[in-house]
C-alpha cells in the first residue's frame, strides 16, 4: 500500500476544538487483550512527544484532519517511559508528569493513551509493535508518523517500516515531512539547546508555547524579603530541563490568574555561599502566602547573567532595573 506524503511549514501549528478532559488512559501492555478504540478503528499516532512542540502539534493537527475526513476518531499514544528508562536518559525532558498530557490535550485529538513503556514492551520488534499494539490495541486503520520516527526494539523500525508493513496488516501509512524552522528540523534537542544558549525566543517559536517550569513553593532563606522582594521557591522535578543560569521575565500562574515578574535560576553569590541551584521567582503586584501551593512559571525573556553584588543595596538597584526591563517587555 502507498504511502503518503506531506511537506510541513513551522508556520502551521495544529487547530482547534473541544477536548473533555487533559486526563490520558493507560493503555495495557502487548500481554492484554482488550481493543482500545474500538469501532470502525482509529486513526493513530505515537510517540515520547516531549515538549509537545510545533512539530508534533503539526501532526497531531494532520492526525485529527485525517479521521475527520475518514470517518475514524483521532487516537495518540504517548509513550510513558519508566522511572529507570527516564534516569538512564542523557537528556532531560522539557515537560514531566501531567504537563506533556495538557498540552496534547490543547490540539484536541478524540484519545490520549498513555503506554507504559518499560523494558519488557522495548524488546518488542517492530512488527510486533504495529500488530500487538497498533492493530490489536488501538484497531488502527491510519498511522501517521513522522518521516523520522523511531519505534520497536534497537529503535529498528521507522516510516519503512510502516509503509512495508501497511498491506499485511490492513492499515493506510500517512508520513509526515519533517517541520523545519529556517533550514532546521525542529527537535527537542534543538529547543533544549536553544534554552541553554538563552535564546528564549527561539525556544518559544519552535515550541509553540513559552517553556514552563511548573514546581511546589517550598520555603526559602527568606533572603528576598530582607529586600523587600519576597520570592517563591520552587521545587522543580529533577528530569526537568532547566535553562541557562540567569535572569528572566516571566508570567507564573496562581490561582489562575497570571502575574508578571522576574525569575532567578542558579547560584546566589551575593547571599549563599552554598553554591546550590535555587528556582526563585519575585511576583510583581502580588501579596500573599504561597507555600505548598504549584505555581507554573512561563519563561519569555532573558534579561541578564547571575552576578555576585558586594552588598544587598547593590543587589537592590539592580533588581530595581531588572524590574524596569521586564515591565517594559510585558508592557505594563
Amino acid at each position: 500500500m502507498a504511502q503518503e506524503y506531506a511537506d510541513n511549514n513551522i508556520t502551521n501549528a495544529g487547530e482547534g476544538g473541544a477536548f473533555e478532559s487533559a486526563e490520558s488512559s493507560t493503555l495495557a501492555g502487548a500481554e492484554g487483550s482488550a481493543r482500545a478504540t474500538g469501532g470502525d478503528g482509529a486513526c493513530v499516532t505515537f510517540g515520547v512527544f516531549d515538549g509537545v512542540h510545533a512539530g508534533h502539534r503539526h501532526i497531531i493537527g494532520r492526525l485529527r484532519r485525517i479521521a475527520r475526513e475518514s470517518g475514524l476518531s483521532s487516537a495518540l499514544l504517548r509513550f510513558e517511559l519508566s522511572p529507570k528508562m527516564l534516569d538512564d536518559r542523557p537528556d532531560k525532558l522539557l515537560t514531566v508528569s501531567k504537563e506533556t498530557d495538557i498540552l496534547i490535550s490543547q490540539e484536541n485529538p478524540d484519545k490520549i493513551y498513555a503506554y507504559p513503556f518499560t523494558d519488557a514492551e522495548a524488546r518488542l520488534t517492530p512488527e510486533l509493535f504495529v500488530k500487538q499494539i497498533l492493530i490489536d490495541k488501538l484497531n488502527a486503520k491510519i498511522i501517521v508518523a513522522g518521516r523520522h520516527c523511531r519505534f520497536g526494539r534497537n529503535r529498528a523500525g521507522g516510516a519503512r517500516t510502516l509503509a512495508r508493513l501497511a498491506k499485511k496488516y490492513g492499515y493506510r501509512p500517512v508520513i509526515i515531512s519533517p517541520l523545519t524552522d529556517r533550514g532546521e528540523i525542529v527537535s527537542a534537542g534543538m529547543i533544549r539547546d536553544a534554552l541553554q544558549a538563552r535564546d528564549i525566543a527561539k525556544a518559544n517559536r519552535l515550541l509553540a508555547n513559552p517553556y514552563t517550569i511548573s514546581g511546589v513553593v517550598m520555603p526559602g532563606k527568606a533572603l528576598g524579603r530582607r529586600a523587600n522582594m519576597p520570592t517563591a521557591n520552587l521545587d522543580v522535578s529533577p528530569r526537568k530541563f532547566i535553562p541557562a543560569h540567569g535572569v528572566y521575565a516571566t508570567l507564573s500562574t496562581v490561582y489562575g490568574k497570571k502575574y508578571a515578574g522576574l525569575t532567578h535560576i542558579g547560584t546566589r553569590p551575593s547571599v549563599d555561599d552554598s553554591g546550590d541551584v535555587t528556582i526563585e521567582s519575585f511576583l510583581f503586584d502580588y501579596s500573599g502566602n504561597l507555600y505548598s501551593r504549584t505555581v507554573k512559571t512561563e519563561i519569555h525573556y532573558y534579561i541578564r547573567e547571575t552576578r555576585k553584588f558586594r552588598n544587598l543595596d547593590e543587589v537592590k538597584s539592580q533588581v530595581d532595573e531588572d524590574i524596569v526591563i521586564a515591565r517594559k517587555y510585558f508592557g505594563i
